[in-house]
Formats: structure tokens, C-alpha cells, sequence
């Protein structure tokens, strides 16, 4: 059986250090071409405030950075 405190305090801690911290999503160059370039996603994306990393999976390199 879990106990209240295995699942609350992780949780707790997560809640803290993402409060003062900005956690980007990290998505690949070829998705980003070919979704988050489409008007509904870019609505989606500015609605919610989502920052991405888009990344070159093969040079293992950030192309880009959007707030």
C-alpha cells in the first residue's frame, strides 16, 4: 500500500521548484515543421503560454527558443 506522504511529498517539492522555474517543451525540428507551425497550434501555444525548445534530434542541437 502507498502512504499519503510517498505521493504528496514528490509532489509538493515538484509544485515549489516549477513555481520558480520556467519548464520548456522540448520538441524536434521536423514536428515543429510540420504541426507547431499550423495556425491551430500556434493559437494553442499562445493561449497557453507554452514554451518550446525545438531541437535537431540528429546534431542533438536547439535550433530555437520560443517564449
Amino acid at each position: 500500500m502507498v502512504d499519503s506522504q510517498s505521493y504528496f511529498l514528490p509532489l509538493f517539492c515538484t509544485e515549489i521548484i516549477f513555481r520558480t522555474s520556467l519548464l520548456y517543451i522540448a520538441i524536434s525540428k521536423v514536428a515543429y515543421n510540420t504541426f507547431f507551425t499550423q495556425d491551430i497550434t500556434q493559437l494553442i501555444l499562445h493561449k497557453h503560454q507554452l514554451p518550446i525548445i525545438v531541437v535537431d534530434i540528429e546534431t542533438e542541437e536547439i535550433m530555437q527558443w520560443i517564449n
